[in-house]
């Protein structure tokens, strides 16, 4: 057991990351909101990888906020997911900016991104608040925590360190 107050001491935000809803090509659906009237009239099964993720809260978000008939189907990890979506065995996957490399090619389509802007990556994917649900926001921090108590001067000077360190070309790629 463990304070997660008292026993770290907060060191640094190292990246920012979130959910992208992608789908099958054969789903007859090019926009969010497009998918969102198909399920309400034919159930779409989305995969995430495990129950009670990020990634899963993204959807069940995307369900409660649309009135969409979304039916979760949870994987061991998002590899299957995505697997399982390109064949066909799942309409949709719930899945992170990092994944979408599996999209390429047209093997998935991904119809919006859940973060606050659009991101670098998929400049010509919409958020989701673009596509009419603002509320459907899901954004993963990857941080850094010491011990408890940590000198100011430590924390600040690893900050920095990893400020150069994410701003580096290789990082970013």
């Amino acid at each position: 057991r463990y304070d997660p107050i008292k026993d770290f001491t907060p060191v640094a935000l190292i990246v920012t990351s979130w959910t992208v809803f992608a789908v099958n090509p054969k789903v007859p659906a090019n926009t969010l909101q497009e998918l969102v009237a198909f399920s309400k009239e034919h159930p779409v099964r989305y995969g995430s990888g495990g129950i009670g993720g990020v990634l899963h809260i993204a959807g069940e978000m995307l369900k409660l906020k649309s009135g969409g008939n979304f039916v979760h189907v949870p994987y061991r990890g998002g590899a299957q997911a995505a697997t399982d979506a390109i064949s066909g065995q799942i309409e949709m996957v719930s899945m992170g900016l990092a994944s979408t490399r599996v999209a390429e090619g047209g093997q998935l389509k991904i119809l919006a991104q859940a973060g606050p802007s659009r991101h670098p990556m998929l400049p010509d994917v919409p958020t989701t608040a673009e596509a009419g649900l603002p509320d459907v926001q899901m954004e993963t921090w990857f941080g850094m925590a010491g011990p408890p108590g940590m000198p100011k001067e430590v924390v600040a000077r690893i900050n920095r360190e990893l400020a150069a360190i994410v701003k580096q070309p290789s990082f970013q790629a």
